[in-house]
C-alpha cells in the first residue's frame, strides 16, 4: 500500500454531496491528486499507461472519518488521468453521500476547507483500490491525528507518507482510529494469525480491523504466511551451510524443500552421530508472538525428544533475531492425549504462546550473510 496525505481544498470539498450543495466553487466533483506526488512519487509509470489522454481507471473507495468514524463508506469511483489541459490526475465520478440507512448520515457535512484526508492506494500501474480517512481540523476525536498530519504536511498541499511517518500518526492515535485501517503491525500480525485460523485473532480484527476482514485481505495474509515462513527456512538453511563448512556440524538436510508435508523442516546431524530435527517458526513481528502448530506438528513432537524449535523474529531485510527452545515435547504429549476427549474429533492445528515453551536459549542473529554460497 503507497500512502499519501492531502489538504482538502474547497473545490476537493466538492466531491462530497453535502459539501457540493453548498458551494459556489464550480462542477469539479473531484479530488484532485497532485501530479508532483501522485504521478512522480507514488504511481510514476501511470503517465506513460495514459499516454496523455484522459483515461478513466476504476476505483474502489473505502471512506472512513471524519471525527473518527470507523464505519465505511464503500464506493466505486474513477482515477482519471491527466490529459490535454489538466495537470494533475482526478480521484472523480459521482459526488460520495453516506447513506441514509446507515450510521452517520451527516458525517460531511462538517467538513471543512483545511482538513486533511489520508490516502493508502493499492495496485501497480494505478490504483484498483483505496481506503480514504478523513481528518477533521476541529473533531475532538481526530485532534492528535490532525496535529501530527498537520506538522508533517506543513506548508505543501499534499505528501506522500513513508511508513515510518505514518507510524508517528498511528502511534498518536487512539485505538479505534480509522487511520489503523491504514497501518497497524498489531492489526497486520493478528491478520497473519487469523488466516492460519487463530480464533483470538480473528475476533481481534472482528472488533478493530474491517479492511483486514475481506476474503481478499485473508488470502494475502496467508501467501505472506507462507513466504515468511520460506524466507526462515532460508535463512536457517544459510546458517547450517556455515556450521556445516565450519565443522560445526556434520551434515543436515533441508526435508521441507523436498516435502511440504514433512512434520518438520530440518534434520541436523551432529559430529557425535547423533540427530535433531528442527521446525522453523518465522514471523516479522516480535519474539512474544504466538506460535501456530500444526496437528501433524504436535504429534511428531510428542514423540521426538530431540525436537528443536527455532524461532525467528523481527525478519527484515533478510536478517532475524533466533531464539531457540526444546521444550515442546511434554506439551504437545498433553495435547496430543486432548484430542481424544471425542471420539472422531481431531484439530487440525494449535496456536501456544510463546511462554508454554520456555525457556528460551539466548537470542542470536541469523542473515543471509551466515550463507557461505551468498
Amino acid at each position: 500500500m503507497l500512502y499519501s496525505v492531502k489538504r482538502l481544498t474547497p473545490s476537493d470539498l466538492t466531491f462530497f454531496e453535502d459539501k457540493f450543495r453548498q458551494s459556489n466553487v464550480g462542477n469539479q466533483k473531484a479530488i484532485n491528486l497532485n501530479r508532483k506526488v501522485f504521478i512522480d512519487l507514488l504511481y510514476p509509470n501511470a503517465s506513460a499507461l495514459a499516454a496523455g489522454l484522459a483515461l478513466q481507471f476504476p476505483c474502489e473507495l473505502k471512506i472512513f472519518g471524519p471525527n473518527a468514524i470507523n464505519t465505511p463508506n464503500s464506493v466505486m469511483r474513477k482515477i482519471i488521468a491527466a490529459g490535454g489541459t489538466q495537470k494533475n490526475w482526478r480521484l472523480n465520478g459521482e459526488t460520495v453521500h453516506a447513506p441514509s440507512d446507515q450510521p452517520f448520515p451527516d458525517r460531511y457535512q462538517s467538513l471543512e476547507s483545511g482538513d486533511l484526508v489520508v490516502f493508502g492506494f493499492t495496485g501497480s500501474e494505478v490504483p484498483k483500490e483505496a481506503v480514504m480517512v478523513l481528518v477533521s481540523g476541529t473533531a475532538s476525536l481526530d485532534r492528535n491525528v490532525y496535529s501530527t498530519l498537520n506538522t508533517l504536511l506543513g506548508a505543501s498541499s499534499m505528501m506522500a507518507l513513508s511508513e515510518t511517518e505514518l507510524m508517528t500518526v498511528v502511534d498518536m492515535s487512539q485505538a479505534d482510529h480509522p487511520i489503523r485501517e491504514l497501518l497497524d503491525p498489531e492489526l497486520d500480525e493478528a491478520l497473519i494469525d487469523a488466516s492460519l485460523g487463530t480464533s483470538s485473532a480473528a475476533e481481534k480484527l472482528r472488533s478493530r480491523g474491517i479492511r483486514r476482514t475481506t476474503h481478499k485481505a485473508l488470502a494475502e495474509a496467508r501467501a505472506k504466511a507462507e513466504r515468511v515462513g520460506r524466507d526462515g527456512e532460508a535463512l536457517v538453511n544459510g546458517r547450517l551451510k556455515g556450521l556445516l563448512n565450519s565443522g560445526e556440524i556434520a551434515g543436515f538436510v533441508w526435508e521441507a524443500e523436498t516435502n511440504a508435508t514433512h512434520p518438520f523442516d530440518f534434520t541436523i546431524e551432529w559430529s557425535a552421530g547423533n540427530l535433531s530435527s528442527v521446525e522453523v517458526k518465522s514471523t516479522e513481528g516480535n519474539h512474544e508472538r504466538n506460535l501456530i502448530f500444526s496437528q501433524a506438528e504436535i504429534e511428531y513432537a510428542a514423540s521426538t525428544p530431540t525436537l528443536e524449535i527455532w524461532r525467528l523474529s523481527n525478519m527484515r531485510d533478510g536478517r532475524a533475531e533466533a531464539r531457540i527452545s526444546t521444550n515442546l515435547q511434554q506439551i504437545a504429549q498433553r495435547l496430543t492425549e486432548a484430542k481424544n476427549l471425542i471420539a472422531g474429533v481431531v484439530p487440525t492445528g494449535w496456536t501456544l504462546p510463546v511462554a508454554s515453551l520456555a525457556p528460551w536459549g539466548d537470542p542470536f542473529i541469523i542473515s543471509s550473510e551466515d550463507d557461505p554460497d551468498e
